[in-house]
């Protein structure tokens, strides 16, 4: 490509600058469309605003033949962002207004515009061209702009097709356990990921959260899933395969983005064991006692240096028990006290919710989030309960 091509290329691709986020993401066509329309949009006030004009007291002929501009307007408009043939009743209209207030006016018909007989000036023609100008200017753009508009919109809506199809909700009964996990994107497209892979033996749950959200942690979230997924097939162990996870994002995400995760090994024979990386602690309810212990860890998140250990953590569940993990996307949801909801907050719902079904105890946990303030960030939840073992 030659260095003016390129160039071109480059200007004409570059966003602007704005405050709000449409004009942020304008290319500079499109600010030159716009602020050209603007120019001559304003560019004849200073004729309007010099000029003579006198209206007489027929003010509804006046607007009258004011709807009859608006509608010859609209009509134009049409024709550019809807099909050409709006053309057909835009210049009929355009000669009706032009020939029927000449002849109107000149007679005198109560239905004249009331302006006096039309004198043609230089203030008057050069108003009458630059709002042609300006309207042209304004039309290329809405075009350009709404055409954009829909290109992103069809890409949101395949990414959110994708998103979906990667992180489709659990809802499984592996052994005597029961499973229930869901990942809602503040988004079309989030970076928290919920999977579960089973084997022969029973089935990892894996809660994950990607550095921020939307499209870009989207992409490192499905690395995320397509690193564990890979890693269990060499690797048995949870801590060898957090490793694998953890070289694998760090070879392939840039700085400043990493992954939290816990991941949950539950067996058919009810044996249950959880590794952690960085992510908040797993919260552990006994049925006994009804108190809730956390199990924390001090492994750093995914990807942030290529080796590190993660240490596993064997759990003695009971029957009745209720495991629990979240995201940051619920637990810092804050109140207009600038308060959050916090650990507490959904310890405190799991304590009042404990013998509801999982649905129920996942409906009140977000139902919890909403409520306390404006949700911000992804928000995901993975509940189990220990049943009898088999």
């Amino acid at each position: 490509m030659a260095i003016g091509s390129a160039k071109t290329k480059f200007l004409s691709d570059r966003p602007g600058v704005g405050v709000d986020p449409f004009f942020q993401r304008l290319s500079l066509r499109g600010w030159s469309q716009i602020v050209l329309a603007v120019f001559f949009m304003f560019a004849p006030l200073w004729a309007i605003l010099t000029s003579e004009m006198v209206v007489g007291e027929r003010y509804v002929p006046f607007i009258i033949w004011c709807c009859f501009g608006g509608l010859v307007g609209a009509l134009y408009f049409l024709s550019v962002a809807r099909h050409p043939k709006w053309l057909f009743a835009a210049i009929p209209a355009t000669v009706f207004i032009a020939v029927g207030g000449w002849v109107s006016e000149s007679n005198q018909w109560w239905l004249s515009p009331s302006i006096g007989l039309p004198i043609p000036t230089v203030e008057g023609v050069f108003t009458l061209i630059c709002l042609v100008v300006a309207y042209f200017m304004f039309s290329r753009f809405i075009g350009s702009a709404g055409l954009e508009q829909a290109r992103m919109r069809a890409s949101l809506d395949l990414a959110k097709s994708i998103h979906d199809e990667l992180v489709p909700d659990i809802n499984a009964r592996i052994g005597p356990f029961e499973v229930l996990g869901v990942a809602t994107p503040s988004e079309e497209v989030g970076g928290d990921l919920v999977a579960m892979f089973e084997s022969k033996h029973g089935a990892d749950i894996v809660l994950g959260d990607v550095t921020g959200h939307g499209v870009r942690s989207g992409v490192v979230m499905a690395m995320a899933k397509s690193a564990f997924f890979t890693a269990r097939i060499t690797e048995p162990q949870l801590p060898g395969v957090f490793e694998r996870v953890n070289a694998a994002m760090h070879e392939l995400t840039q700085t400043g983005m990493f992954v939290t995760a816990a991941t949950l090994r539950l067996g058919h024979d009810g044996s249950a064991s959880a590794c952690l990386a960085g992510h908040l602690p797993l919260l552990w309810m006994c049925a006994r006692t009804g108190e809730i212990r956390r199990i924390e860890n001090d492994a750093l998140p995914l990807g942030i240096l290529p080796e590190c250990s993660f240490p596993l953590e064997d759990l003695a569940l009971t029957p009745g028990d209720l495991l629990a993990i979240v995201t940051d996307g619920l637990i810092e949801v804050a109140g207009p006290d600038g308060r959050q909801l916090g650990l507490e907050g959904v310890e405190a719902v799991l304590k009042r919710h404990r013998n509801e079904s999982l649905p129920v105890i996942r409906d009140a946990i977000m139902a919890a989030a909403e409520q306390k303030g404006d949700v911000l960030d992804d928000r995901s939840i993975v509940l189990v309960r220990v049943g009898e073992a088999p």
